[in-house]
C-alpha cells in the first residue's frame, strides 16, 4: 500500500511538472534563435542557481536515434549558469563530438584519476572541456564502475546542476547513476515502434521519478503515457535547420523542465 501511495504521489508531482513545463515553454515561444541560447527567467539568477544546485537529471533514449544526447545537451544549456554534462554511454560517438568540442583540451573519462576516495570538485572543474557555460565529461571507452560514477556525480553536484546522458545499457554504473537522479527523462519517439522500444527500456530503469519527453509522431500523448506508465512532461517540436548542434526550441523545453523542478523544490 505504501509503495502504491508513493507511486501515486510521484505521478501527481510529475503531472504538475508537466503543466509547469508547458506553461513555461508557451510563455517563451516568441524567443527565436539559430542556436541554443539561455533565456531570461522570472526572479533573480541567484535564486535560480541556488534552487538548482545539486539537482541531477538523467536522460535515457527510448530507442536508438531518438536524440537523447542532443536533449541532454539542451537540458544542460537550459541552465542559466554553470552546469555539468556527463556522458555515460560507451556506445555513443561522444557528446564532445556532438557539441563540436572534441578538440578542446581537457579530461575525458579515461583521463580521470578515480582510485577511490573523493574527487576534488575544483580540480574536476578545471580539468573539463567547456561548451559555453557547460562543463562536459565525454563518453567512456568502456562501462564505468558504480564507485567511479558516484565520485563524478558527487563532484559535479558541487559545481551546479548535473545532466547525465545515461545510455540504454544494463551496466551497474548506469543503474548507480539513475538511482542518484532527482528525475529520469525517457526520450521516446512517438511512433508504434518507438513506444514499444521505450517500454522495454523503461522496464530497466530503477524505481526513481521517471517522466517521458516525446518526439512528435502518430501516437497520442495520452496513449503514450498509458503504454509507458509514466507522465508525459513535454513534446519536442521537430528541429528546423539550425547552425547549432542543439535546437533552441529543445533548449526552451529543457529550461521549462528545469524551471518546474525548481518550483517543485522550493
Amino acid at each position: 500500500m505504501l509503495e502504491r501511495a508513493d507511486q501515486l504521489s510521484g505521478h501527481k508531482r510529475l503531472d504538475s511538472l508537466s503543466s509547469q513545463t508547458r506553461g513555461f515553454v508557451k510563455s517563451h515561444d516568441t524567443v527565436s534563435s539559430t542556436g541554443p541560447i539561455p533565456f531570461a527567467r522570472s526572479g533573480s539568477s541567484s535564486r535560480w542557481l541556488l534552487g538548482m544546485a545539486s539537482v541531477v537529471v538523467g536522460v535515457v533514449g527510448g530507442s536508438g536515434g531518438a536524440g537523447a544526447s542532443t536533449f541532454a545537451a539542451a537540458l544542460a544549456c537550459g541552465v542559466r549558469g554553470p552546469a555539468v554534462l556527463v556522458d555515460l554511454d560507451p556506445m555513443s560517438g561522444g557528446i564532445d563530438v556532438l557539441l563540436g568540442v572534441e578538440t578542446v583540451p581537457g579530461a575525458r573519462w579515461p583521463g580521470l584519476q578515480l582510485g577511490g576516495g573523493r574527487l576534488d570538485p575544483t580540480v574536476f572543474e578545471r580539468g573539463l572541456p567547456q561548451w559555453g557555460q557547460v562543463r562536459v565529461l565525454a563518453a567512456p571507452q568502456a562501462p564505468v564502475e558504480p564507485d567511479a560514477v558516484i565520485q563524478v556525480i558527487d563532484a559535479a553536484c558541487e559545481l551546479g546542476p548535473v545532466v547525465l546522458d545515461v545510455g540504454r545499457g544494463l551496466e551497474p554504473g548506469r543503474a548507480a547513476a539513475l538511482e542518484r537522479c532527482d528525475l529520469a527523462i525517457l526520450l521516446a519517439a512517438s511512433s508504434v515502434a518507438g513506444i514499444s522500444a521505450a517500454r522495454r527500456v523503461r522496464s530497466g530503469v530503477p524505481a526513481v521519478s521517471v517522466g517521458a519527453v516525446l518526439r512528435r509522431g502518430s501516437v497520442r500523448e495520452q496513449d503514450a503515457s498509458e503504454l509507458l506508465g509514466v507522465p508525459i512532461l513535454a513534446a519536442l517540436p521537430e528541429p528546423i535547420r539550425h547552425d547549432s548542434p542543439v535546437p533552441a526550441a529543445w533548449v526552451r523545453v529543457g529550461g521549462g523542465i528545469l524551471e518546474g523542478l525548481l518550483v517543485g523544490n522550493t
